[in-house]
């Protein structure tokens, strides 16, 4: 694990390792998990340390490896840019 990041009202835990997971803390489900299975960057990131940050608003979150930064929103898993 690279990253844990409590939201600010406490609901929610963003983790990283091999990929991003946004956690639901009440039903301890995962709200998000980035890359989705089958999507190619999943092979690219399986040895690769991955950190992510989770804006204050909660809506997008922040994902980098290697020299690739991509916004995602954090309810649809769209990339921002």
């Amino acid at each position: 694990i690279y990253t844990l990041q409590w939201s600010d009202d406490g609901k929610r835990l963003l983790s990283t390792g091999s990929s991003v997971t946004l956690w639901d803390l009440d039903t301890g489900d995962r709200s998000l998990s980035w890359p989705a299975k089958g999507n190619p960057t999943e092979e690219t990131l399986r040895n690769k340390k991955t950190y992510a940050a989770l804006s204050r608003s909660q809506s997008l979150i922040a994902i980098a490896y290697d020299t690739t930064v991509v916004v995602l929103d954090a309810e649809t898993q769209e990339e921002c840019w």
